[in-house]
């Protein structure tokens, strides 16, 4: 049997070539932004790197020879290197270099084995850094940033902490793993360096919030208040932790999107600071 001949239809076949055209430009356009996205991660990691690599006193990297002999091959800017994660937190960070260069880094965190091992900022409000990095560049990835409100020392009953939830992994997407009894184990402590302590951050609770009707204080009204703040985070925590706060500590809030709910919620950790000789 002889095939059907198709009659030209003229609208016919200019839909066609139209729809043929809009996927095409649809595609290109999403190929665009997936390189766009790829260049800025990157231009985002290559900076914090090269900054951990050109602050930190000194950054080693240990190799061994064929007779298993430990060598130290110092890193610098030069040669950049993905962010390492690294156990334990940097014992040397020259904070006066940092400052000379970055003068709003007021403090630098390590949550060991993750990504999280990046400079803290303060700016002159909570909107700058969510877009800029510790340069002042504009870069997707924004900084770690403290609360503009707090003392830049910690000084307050509650410093707050803030940090995009990155697609990629990056910033303060990993805080949203403390959703998990397991992760928390692992990970029970952050480290946090200022120009003049080091303090151990032992955390305690952690749970969502909305943020359009729910504030995090910094300060409290009086003893009852602080200590009722700790109790309802410690009931409302996602994790179980045998830490005992009360009204002598200061805490540490830190704040990121949710990966459990509208674009109101954010998701938050909490821990006691203390002191490390």
């Amino acid at each position: 049997m002889k095939p059907t001949n198709l009659k030209s239809n003229p609208i016919r076949d200019t839909i066609i070539i139209i729809l043929i055209l809009i996927s095409l430009a649809a595609s290109i356009a999403l190929a665009t932004m997936i390189g766009i996205e790829l260049t800025n991660r990157s231009q985002g990691r290559d900076f914090f790197s090269t900054m951990y690599l050109t602050y930190v006193q000194p950054p080693i990297q240990v190799n061994y020879d064929s007779t298993n002999a430990i060598q130290a091959q110092e890193l610098g800017p030069a040669n950049p290197a993905p962010l390492p994660s690294i156990d334990p937190a940097p014992a040397r960070l020259d904070f006066s270099g940092i400052i000379r260069s970055f003068p709003d880094v007021v403090a630098w965190i390590v949550l060991d084995n993750t990504v999280i091992n990046y400079p803290v900022v303060q700016g002159n409000d909570n909107a700058f850094y969510l877009t800029h990095l510790p340069n002042g560049k504009e870069h997707i990835m924004g900084s770690i940033f403290m609360d503009y409100r707090n003392a830049s020392n910690f000084s307050d009953k509650n410093t707050i902490i803030y940090g995009h939830n990155m697609a990629s992994g990056d910033m303060f997407a990993v805080l949203n793993n403390y959703y998990n009894q397991t992760f928390y184990e692992a990970h029970p402590t952050i480290k946090i360096m200022t120009p003049h302590n080091h303090y151990t951050l032992t955390l305690f609770a952690a749970y969502t919030i909305n943020s359009a009707v729910e504030t995090i204080p910094i300060n409290f009204n009086n003893n009852q208040a602080f200590k009722d703040f700790i109790t309802q985070a410690i009931q409302r925590s996602n994790f179980n932790a045998h830490v005992e706060a009360n009204n002598a500590d200061r805490l540490v809030t830190l704040v990121t999107c949710t990966n459990f709910g509208p674009p109101s919620y954010r998701y938050i950790v909490i821990g006691r600071l203390v002191n490390t000789p």
